[in-house]
């Protein structure tokens, strides 16, 4: 066996194992003055957003009553103006929000299309955390 071959074979290998994993992961997004992280998918993914959750003043989470995350979610924030602060779609089932300190509206929109609003104050010292429950 010439290992000179299968050193790069094997380096390129571990190279997108590493790749890949990273992409897996949470995802990562920035608007404006709000940064967000989504994710929660499998046992490793949620344990990363929990992770991560004391770093961001604001966490919601999205699932059934009986207890199943819900994803896909398509998210939007308003703050007390009225104006969107923050839109996606596809996110959750956990959503951590790095905002400003201020009230905001939360309306989040489950893939069938029901919907839910929540309303929440960030004083900017505190972590506040949000759920959103839909049945069946």
């Amino acid at each position: 066996m010439n290992t000179h071959r299968l050193a790069p074979w094997l380096a390129g290998a571990l190279a997108l194992a590493i790749a890949g994993s990273t992409l897996a992961g949470p995802a990562a997004d920035q608007q404006g003055a709000v940064r967000s992280l989504s994710g929660g998918i499998g046992a490793d993914e949620a344990r990363a957003m929990k992770e991560a959750a004391p770093g961001y003043p604001l966490a919601l989470t999205f699932s059934r009553p009986d207890g199943a995350f819900v994803a896909d979610i398509s998210l939007r924030v308003r703050d007390a103006g009225g104006r969107t602060v923050y839109e996606a779609k596809g996110v959750g089932p956990m959503v951590l929000l790095d905002m400003p300190a201020g009230r905001y509206v939360i309306e989040a929109t489950h893939p069938d299309g029901r919907q839910q609003q929540r309303s929440v104050s960030l004083d900017g010292k505190r972590h506040a955390a949000v759920s959103m429950t839909w049945a069946g």
